[in-house]
């Protein structure tokens, strides 16, 4: 049998060996060789195969078939609902690039015109991990702006995205006294200083209406405000008590010793915040201000995040306590959502029968999959959408540094994580000095 297997991988392998010669052939042909090879809208889209069956993001892929024609403009494949990248087509043979991440068993669609067909078999698509550093060396306690190659961090600790994939990046203070605000562009190569301050900054967040950064101070009630339409000059705001007719109409009034995080919420429109002693604030983005809309365990560092899809829940993971919760901005209600609460730890499961270290800064892919970084346990944790905890990247307990593979890869106190549109995942590692990737694909 194993050789019979062996002997059908070769035959596939010169299959496809034969399908490429033929397709470099082909395309190597005028429009004039290559005969009528238009498209024809009033016969159907004929599929026959597709080779290879099975890979990656940006494998090569060979669709075999007829009546494809020859403008690329009118040609769509789709993977599931990720769309492929076409490289050239021949009237029989569409050649094409497997897009990122559309999921593991994918439908293969052909559209044309107003056409689709759809092959019976399935494509398996096989993820692929990395974790490499893209800025940063470990070793460094000083921030230096530079290209990707050459920028040094500091005590590096969060970060937050915006729709241009602009990483904005926060230290708490570093060698010369300053907490420093930067920005990490991967396209143009550059890590840039925005500003420093004199305090700690902590957990940023980005108006998903206007696309401004705030940035929240670690003391008191200050926080900086950073606006794209004037690239991102800082400017340093304070969180308002309400007034006394406010009051007088049902706003709170609070108090904020520390607050180590910023989130916007999609709900109201409005930034929370908690402060270490335990009030709950959110403040309106255009007055500034604040009003309590709850008070949770007094005396612990606590890190805030909003759901994509569902706004009107928030995640609070309370580092000292070892857990995360979840508050309801419509109801109100405050429940354990994963963790032991008081208990550090480490395991794997059921969100409830989880346990975690000192978790700090969250964030949410599109899918609703939740990033945590476990900054006791040196691990990027993951909550899915189904509520179960896996450990993507990191051992349990071993601070390190390693780029590679998910099984090789070390971390060493991460304290932020952010999430683009690609579901990249960018990790602020506090112990390293360093900004690090997770790249799936």
């Amino acid at each position: 049998s194993n050789i019979k297997n062996i002997e059908m991988t070769i035959i596939k392998y010169i299959k496809f060996v034969v399908i490429i010669v033929i397709v470099t052939i082909i395309f190597s042909c005028s429009k004039n060789e290559a005969g009528n090879s238009e498209y024809d809208p009033s016969l159907p889209i004929s599929l026959t195969d597709f080779f290879p069956i099975q890979g990656g993001m940006a494998t090569r892929m060979v669709i075999e078939g007829a009546n494809f024609g020859t403008d690329l403009s009118q040609i769509k494949v789709f993977f599931n609902q990720k769309e492929a990248s076409i490289v050239s087509v021949k009237n029989s043979i569409i050649y094409l690039l497997v897009p990122k991440l559309p999921g593991n068993d994918c439908v293969v669609t052909v559209k044309i015109g107003d056409q689709e067909a759809k092959f019976a078999r399935n494509f398996q698509y096989i993820e692929n991990y990395s974790v490499t550093t893209i800025a940063g060396r470990p070793g460094t306690n000083l921030f230096v702006e530079g290209s990707l190659a050459t920028a040094q961090f500091g005590p590096v600790q969060h970060l937050t995205i915006d729709n241009e994939n602009n990483l904005f990046i926060t230290e708490r203070t570093g060698s010369d006294g300053k907490g420093t605000c930067s920005v990490l562009n991967e396209e143009s190569g550059t890590v840039t200083l925005l500003f420093k301050a004199d305090d700690n900054l902590n957990v940023p967040t980005v108006n998903a209406q206007t696309q401004n950064v705030y940035i929240p101070l670690d003391g008191g009630y200050s926080f900086y405000e950073l606006n794209p339409v004037n690239q991102w000059i800082a400017k340093k705001r304070l969180i308002l008590h309400p007034s006394k007719e406010q009051q007088e109409e049902g706003m709170g009034d609070f108090s904020i010793n520390w607050k180590h995080s910023l989130a916007f919420s999609r709900y109201d429109g409005m930034i929370y915040t908690r402060s270490y002693g335990g009030d709950l604030v959110k403040i309106d983005p255009e007055t500034r201000v604040g009003q309590k809309v709850g008070n949770f365990f007094p005396n612990t560092d606590s890190f805030i995040v909003g759901h994509p899809t569902q706004p009107e829940i928030l995640y609070i993971a309370y580092a000292a306590k070892h857990a995360i919760y979840t508050y309801n901005i419509e109801t109100g209600e405050h429940k354990l959502f994963a963790g032991a609460y008081g208990q550090a730890g480490w395991n794997d499961g059921i969100a409830t029968d989880a346990e975690f270290n000192a978790p700090r800064q969250m964030t949410l892919d599109m899918e609703g999959n939740i990033y945590v970084a476990d900054s006791g346990n040196h691990c990027i944790r993951m909550i899915d959408k189904n509520g179960i905890v896996t450990t993507p990247i990191g051992k349990p307990g071993e601070a390190g540094y390693a780029d590679g593979s998910l099984d090789m890869a070390l971390l060493n106190d991460p304290r932020g994580v952010a999430v683009d549109s690609e579901g990249d995942v960018y990790i602020a590692d506090l112990g390293n000095s360093c900004i690090r990737k997770l790249t799936l694909q």
